[in-house]
């Protein structure tokens, strides 16, 4: 689990993991558009923020912080 806010779409020099996605859907919310990832690492879709248009399928490269990510164990 991570924020939407963490995903960056450029290597930022940080420890990171990089993730292969194909853009979806993409809704403009006011100052910024809302993005929504499919990864073949997710089951679902995840939410990102871009500051410009990208076109639905579109493969993009996100990079995630490893300390921005939480793991939930379910048992």
């Amino acid at each position: 689990m991570f924020r939407p806010e963490q995903i960056r779409f450029e290597p930022d020099g940080q420890d990171t993991l990089a993730y292969a996605a194909t853009v979806e859907q993409v809704s403009y919310v006011g100052d910024r558009y809302e993005v929504r990832l499919q990864s073949d690492k997710a089951a679902g879709l995840w939410l990102a923020y871009y500051p410009r248009r990208l076109s639905e399928g579109t493969e993009v490269t996100i990079y995630l912080p490893k300390h921005g990510i939480h793991r939930l164990d379910g048992d």
